[in-house]
């Protein structure tokens, strides 16, 4: 009976691919700006938008950049 079920539970599964270390390395640094990033909501929320609406635009435009490298599987091409 358990042999039954096994079979079942493995012909139903789909065998995904390891994240490369690059993809590891990209979503590690996506997290790490997240927290930059609500940090920078706190403080406008605290002093306005105005003052540090370029610390958001900079840290917007690596955060795409970082996106972007995911969806091209981790390849960097400006390398």
């Amino acid at each position: 009976m358990r042999i039954i079920i096994l079979r079942n539970c493995i012909s139903g599964s789909v065998i995904k691919e390891r994240l490369t270390p690059a993809l590891n390395n990209y979503i590690r640094q996506l997290s790490g700006m997240g927290n930059n990033l609500n940090q920078i909501a706190r403080k406008a929320n605290r002093e306005g938008y105005s003052p540090i609406r370029n610390e958001y635009l900079y840290l917007a435009e690596k955060i795409d950049n970082i996106i972007d490298l995911i969806g091209d599987d981790g390849e960097d091409s400006k390398r």
